[in-house]
């Protein structure tokens, strides 16, 4: 895979649709409060090892229950190919996510990116399926550090 699509250890997971300049506690795009955007810089990288670690599990807690990757190698070629970026060190159901956001409206046969949604929410349209993730993930997002 491209390393180009690849995080840095402790990069922002900024992805670009900030919704804290709108009001929100937690940004929409990238789950992290209001005072971790704007500290961010500032922060030493043990603090920002650990929102990214706090970040994953979250996210994960909730993509296991909806999601399946059924084939790793493809669904990497295909982050690869629509330029998603990923942190290798997050769970790969978070690079599902991410793909899966970035192709909304592309994306017509899971199968073909490696990804599988579950029988429960497989009658879903995929744009309300996402809206549903990033719903519960906002959610759940406020942590303590």
């Amino acid at each position: 895979m491209n390393t180009n699509n690849y995080f840095a250890k402790t990069e922002t997971p900024c992805i670009g649709i900030c919704s804290t300049i709108y009001g929100d506690e937690i940004c929409r795009g990238c789950f992290r409060t209001y005072q971790d955007i704007i500290d961010w810089n500032i922060y030493p990288d043990t603090t920002k090892l650990a929102i990214l670690d706090s970040l994953n599990a979250q996210a994960v807690a909730i993509l296991k229950e909806r999601i399946e990757i059924i084939n790793l190698e493809l669904l990497k070629a295909k982050c690869n190919q629509f330029k998603v970026k990923i942190r290798p060190t997050w769970d790969p159901l978070t690079w599902a996510h991410a793909l899966l956001r970035e192709g909304i409206h592309q994306i017509q046969d899971l199968h073909k990116y490696g990804i599988q949604i579950k029988p429960d929410y497989a009658r879903m349209r995929l744009p309300k399926f996402i809206e549903l993730i990033d719903d519960e993930i906002f959610h759940v997002a406020h942590r303590p550090l």
